[in-house]
């Protein structure tokens, strides 16, 4: 019995002292964290491949008890990660891993790594997986000043081509990542272009270098840049389907019609919906209306929507461009069920020329009851036509028809919406294009991958199938793959439409836009002025707008230039401080007799 109680107390006592030892464990795993840091950062960093990039780093995570613990991120104790490579043509690549820090609580760590350039590592440690933040921390690492520089290669956040000449040319715009639009501080970057980097001299832009680039506000190009290339500037992704809103008041949607707003005259009338985002819809439009639009005669309040309906003109609709909480939709007509393409192609081609168009059907049940309504509706409004497709699927049928035909079968309460369909793979503005345009049509396009996979190789295999005799290119924006075809012909572009895995998209608005407030900054007389000129773009210009050697400031060269630098020699005349630059012609820094035979010399060999 004796044995038994001290078996019994031995027992208890191990059984207190794992119970002590788990809680201890089990506390030490779930303290509370106080700060992150980034401890340590391997040196050949730089050169691993992004699936590695993050090995290695060490993370230092302190806690309010006053102890700290260094995890290291290695493949063992990496729960996920991910990363991505793209630096074929966007010199940048990056990489996330997430790691356990105990029971609870768990670090994300992420890098983005610009060639040639930085990379910046971006921690976080999370409570728990309800995504609490308890601290964030970075780490911007240089590259080392004797790194070789590749073929391509980054400098903020500008992409350029190493030639072997030993020049430079821009060929596209690195992305930022999405976490900097979320710090209050954070502006977007102009676009400087250095004259040189490394020692090499930028003397180039390519093709279409800032297109798909995050509103370039202002570009800045020096006078060492002597070719710009085509959609270089002034171009880029919609933000929204209609591109920008045309100039016209941030609280008017933008649509085909903001682009005839912009241009109309004050007087010139729109009819218009009118939407209200307080809690009293009823009240906001009754002050709405006794302030801004007392004169209006048809001013409707749709109560069961919490919308008005309106005529207006050009100058009611600008005088409440600043009221917030309102949202302007521009009308072709009050009740249309039919879509803006219809009605911008019947503008081009007339209300007398037929369209494919798809017609929304929501009156019918089944297949036969759909295959009734087609008919009925085909022996109404289309003349009793029988080459209509009627789609099962979406209960729909798609039919050539006029504007007219058309108008007449959207008052048919059976019709949702019509819609102009076109061709698949087609865009609509490049299917207008093409159906105004002759047979010998050339154009540019770029194509976008619809399928599943986004493989580079399903891209080259659909040029080199439909546009064998194009040049094309492949283009990364940001981490999208574009194929950009040039001179493509009216024919090519029909027969590609048959991959119903890639959409083609012609470089206009609307799916390109055009920077209205884009300014370019350089000399004048140089290559950025006289791109910034073709393409209406506003341009900054600095220093003279005259030849070197122009100091009479007639726009010509000549031996009167050469005998106005004698006489101000001798003091005869005085120059400005612009005729002074010009007169320097040997760029010594004195205006003297060597400049004279300098000018006189050039003059001769033009």
């Amino acid at each position: 019995m004796k044995k038994l109680k001290i078996l019994s107390v031995l027992l208890a006592v191990l059984t207190a002292l794992t119970c002590f030892s788990a809680v201890s464990t089990s506390a030490a795993l779930i303290k509370s964290i106080s700060s992150i840091e980034i401890a340590s950062v391997p040196d050949d960093i730089y050169t691993k491949s992004p699936e590695e990039m993050l090995y290695g780093v060490e993370i230092k995570v302190n806690y309010t008890d006053s102890t700290s613990k260094t995890f290291t991120v290695s493949a063992e104790n990496v729960e996920y990660e991910d990363s991505g490579d793209y630096i074929d043509s966007l010199a940048y690549s990056d990489a996330f891993a997430e790691i356990s820090l105990g029971l609870t609580s768990y670090a994300t760590i992420e890098a983005y790594n610009y060639v040639g350039d930085f990379i910046q590592l971006h921690a976080t440690a999370y409570k728990n997986y309800s995504y609490d933040v308890s601290y964030e921390t970075e780490k911007k690492l240089d590259y080392p000043e004797d790194y070789e520089l590749p073929e391509i290669f980054c400098n903020d956040y500008l992409v350029y081509r190493n030639n072997p000449d030993n020049t430079l040319e821009l060929v596209n715009y690195s992305f930022i990542p999405y976490y900097f639009y979320f710090k209050e501080d954070y502006e977007e970057p102009p676009v400087v272009i250095p004259e040189t980097i490394h020692g090499k001299t930028v003397t180039s832009v390519a093709d279409y270098a800032l297109f798909g680039a995050s509103h370039p506000y202002s570009v800045t190009i020096p006078n060492t840049v002597t070719s710009i290339g085509d959609y270089a500037f002034g171009y880029c992704f919609n933000t929204g389907y209609y591109g920008d809103n045309h100039d016209v008041p941030d609280n008017v949607s933008a649509s085909r019609l903001t682009q005839k707003l912009a241009d109309a005259e004050n007087d010139d009338t729109f009819i218009v919906c009118i939407n209200f985002y307080s809690d009293d819809a009823q009240a906001q439009s009754d002050a709405l209306q006794a302030e801004y639009l007392s004169e209006c005669a048809d001013y409707e309040y749709d109560a069961d929507m919490g919308m008005a309906y309106a005529t207006l003109t050009k100058a009611q609709i600008y005088s409440m461009q600043d009221i917030d909480d309102i949202c302007i939709d521009l009308l072709y007509e009050k009740d249309s069920y039919i879509s803006e393409e219809i009605y911008d192609f019947a503008e081009y081609a007339g209300n007398d020329t037929e369209m494919y168009v798809e017609i929304e059907l929501i009156y019918a049940e089944t297949d036969d009851e759909l295959d009734s309504l087609c008919e009925e509706l085909s022996n109404k409004y289309l003349g009793g036509r029988t080459d209509y497709t009627v789609d099962y699927d979406f209960y729909s049928m798609r039919v050539n028809a006029t504007f007219n035909e058309i108008k007449a079968v959207s008052e048919n309460d059976a019709v949702g919406a019509i819609r102009f369909y076109g061709v698949d793979g087609i865009c609509y503005d490049l299917y207008k294009a093409l159906y105004f345009e002759d047979d010998d049509y050339l154009t540019d396009i770029f194509v976008e991958d619809y399928s599943e996979e986004h493989l580079t190789s399903n891209f080259t295999e659909y040029a080199d199938t439909y546009f064998a005799d194009c040049e094309y290119d492949l283009f990364n924006f940001g981490s999208e793959e574009l194929l950009i075809v040039k001179g493509a012909s009216k024919q090519q572009i029909f027969d590609a439409s048959q991959d119903e895995n890639f959409v083609m998209n012609l470089f206009d608005y609307p799916l390109i836009r055009h920077y209205s407030d884009i300014v370019i900054y350089g000399e004048n007389g140089s290559a950025a002025q006289t791109y910034a000129e073709n393409n209406s773009i506003e341009f900054v210009g600095t220093g003279s707008q005259y030849q070197l050697g122009d100091v009479n400031l007639d726009g010509v060269v000549n031996v009167t230039d050469a005998t106005d630098i004698l006489k101000y020699n001798v003091e005869l005349i005085k120059f400005t401080d612009e005729q002074k630059a010009l007169a320097d012609f040997d760029g010594n820094g004195i205006i003297n007799v060597s400049d004279v035979s300098e000018l006189q010399r050039a003059i001769v060999n033009s």
